[in-house]
């Protein structure tokens, strides 16, 4: 039952949002059309609100209703910034997947899917603390450390990157930011004894020019062009590299890609990723290192022979 609310719930979201705008007549048409209506039952009005007041609260957004061409019409406020949000976009498409993936269990043997590092128990408690604005003391382990330490932090952010949870925050006896791999961590406790984010931190801009989660306080980001050869320019296309991804020139065989970014091991290890179908234009540094692991790489499989 509360799968089948969740699905009336991501359904009622991503309408209110890809129509701008709809009236509750509408709305019960095509709720008697959808896919996701597997018992074909009406959209009743007193139903409606009550999946509008679950939707709010869930996504943490409004739903609001305006005069629209003589019509009352409802529509999320903000859309547009909504729909931008990642927190949000994130978790409809996690949402839906799993909805989706639920009804899957005759054919699991057929559905493939990337193992997940672990650490996701944390999360809630984690979460919390960063709401609450919360002392966390965590055992921790890296995998330089050769037994486990505990820290005090006080939690700033959480990010998901290539399968594996990392938190952001201070270290309190180091008096530094640092990122936690949340797999790496033994236990988790919140503190009663608050803590003040920084004025003015902005853990979306902290990473805003960076690629992955390494990053130091003291890391600028350079300019940095890369060549983008035939075969790849549909990915880059469709899926840009990095947000700061401008067009600054274009071949029938090669397209020429500028972005603002800091250099650190995760663009390494994206840009050698790719083999021969990027090359690294700019800066000179970048492209010599690159040069120096493939040179590095060729190196070691003509040794083992």
């Amino acid at each position: 039952m509360a799968k089948d609310q969740n699905r009336r719930y991501i359904w009622l979201l991503r309408t209110l949002i890809e129509t701008g705008g709809i009236s509750l007549k509408e709305l019960c048409d095509r709720w008697e059309m959808s896919s996701e209506n597997d018992d074909h039952k009406e959209l009743k009005r007193r139903t409606f609100f009550e999946h509008k007041d679950a939707v709010e609260r869930m996504f943490d957004v409004n739903i609001i209703c305006k005069v629209v061409d003589g019509q009352y019409k409802y529509m999320v406020e903000d859309a547009d910034q909504v729909s931008r949000d990642n927190l949000i976009r994130w978790l409809l498409e996690s949402a839906s997947i799993s909805n989706t993936l639920s009804d899957c269990k005759d054919i699991k043997d057929r559905i493939i899917l990337e193992p997940i590092a672990g650490g996701s128990e944390y999360l809630g408690v984690i979460v919390e603390a960063i709401r609450e604005c919360k002392v966390l003391e965590i055992e921790y382990q890296s995998f330089k450390m050769t037994e486990p330490r505990t820290f005090t932090l006080h939690p700033y952010s959480l990010k998901n990157w290539q399968h594996r949870w990392y938190l952001l925050a201070e270290n309190v006896e180091q008096n530094t930011i640092r990122k936690y791999e949340l797999n790496r961590m033994k236990s988790v406790s919140k503190k009663s004894e608050g803590f003040k984010l920084p004025k003015g931190f902005n853990p979306v801009g902290y990473y805003d020019d960076c690629i992955g989660i390494n990053l130091n306080d003291d890391d600028k980001p350079d300019t940095i062009v890369l060549r983008v050869y035939k075969g790849m320019q549909p990915y880059f296309e469709t899926c840009p590299f990095h947000h700061s991804q401008t067009l600054v020139g274009k071949t029938a065989d090669y397209t020429d890609y500028q972005y603002r970014l800091v250099i650190n091991n995760d663009l390494y290890r994206q840009l050698l990723a790719l083999e021969n179908s990027v090359e690294v234009l700019k800066p000179e540094l970048l492209r010599k290192q690159i040069i120096h692991e493939a040179l590095s790489i060729l190196k070691k499989y003509q040794n083992n022979k």
